[in-house]
């Protein structure tokens, strides 16, 4: 299991290299408890590292998580004569209930804006409502993205939790994107470029969003924040990724055609992008007044 992390290190982020060993960590520890080398990992032994991570208290989630990076070293271990099959195939996971996203209609967005006025989140969620950024890439903006003269904003910084010599976690602005699409440019929107100004320090350099010491924010600290926000004021509860599903849905509400949404979203394929995109009840509404109005003439 060593020698497969070695050779994924080369193809990986440290930080899902760090997830990668915690995983392969936490099952050598209980097969080893029960004396099972590699080899001798049988589905049956593999269904009981299942009920022990429920047990345990582990989400469906997090299982099919461990369980699909096992699968994937088992796999290797195949290719390489260590086992003559793969434990996990046909163990039956938990099942995932599947978070349906539930964008803002124009109103929430109007009220959730005028709500905002006056505090740091203010424009985080602009970033997301506007230009549909990821959560990563808001905290990972710098102030070398911003081009002040030709009014643009460029999106090539992702915030990235790296570990140094010693272990110790710590926030950095990677110029590594999610996928080749994501790195993308918007015109400076006035607002924005407002709110900007406010936050601009004396020497401009480094991430937008800061925390401590100048460190880049965390992301699950703006999304904590956002979710504190919205419990406050009494809003709707969405997650703050939601708001990417809010700008998809209202550009496709605005007529632009779906290849067009996923250049501006940084999707790699159309694919993505329609699930980005949830048509209102009135939308679906005057579909059906559309359908009966044909099936009308049709009859």
């Amino acid at each position: 299991m060593k020698r497969w992390l070695d050779d994924c290190r080369e193809s990986i982020a440290e930080s899902t290299l760090v997830r990668y060993t915690a995983v392969v960590r936490h099952a050598c520890h209980f097969f080893d408890k029960k004396g099972l080398a590699l080899c001798r990992v049988s589905p049956m032994a593999m269904e009981e590292y299942r009920d022990a991570m429920l047990a345990y208290g582990y989400s469906a989630r997090t299982v099919q998580m461990h369980f699909k990076l096992l699968q994937t070293a088992f796999t290797s271990a195949c290719s390489c004569g260590l086992n003559r099959s793969n434990p996990i195939c046909g163990v039956q996971l938990p099942r995932v209930e599947r978070n349906i996203p539930r964008p803002y209609s124009a109103a929430e967005q109007q009220k959730l804006l005028e709500e905002l006025k006056g505090t740091d989140l203010h424009l985080p969620v602009l970033l997301a409502l506007l230009y549909g950024m990821r959560i990563g890439e808001i905290c990972g903006l710098c102030w070398e993205d911003i081009d002040w003269e030709k009014k643009l904003l460029h999106v090539r910084h992702n915030a990235k939790r790296v570990h140094d010599e010693s272990r110790r976690c710590r926030m950095i602005c990677s110029n590594k994107l999610k996928t080749q699409s994501s790195c993308r440019s918007f015109p400076l929107h006035p607002e924005v470029e407002q709110l900007l100004r406010q936050r601009q320090p004396r020497r401009p350099s480094g991430p937008v969003m800061t925390a401590r010491y100048g460190l880049p924010l965390h992301p699950e600290r703006l999304s904590a924040q956002f979710r504190q926000f919205l419990k406050e004021h009494d809003l709707r509860h969405i997650r703050f990724h939601d708001l990417r599903h809010t700008c998809a849905t209202s550009l496709a509400q605005r007529g632009c055609e779906t290849t067009d949404i996923q250049a501006y979203m940084g999707h790699s394929n159309p694919i993505t992008t329609s699930r980005y995109i949830h048509p209102e009840i009135s939308e679906n509404a005057r579909s059906l007044q559309r359908l009966e109005q044909a099936l009308a003439c049709v009859s």
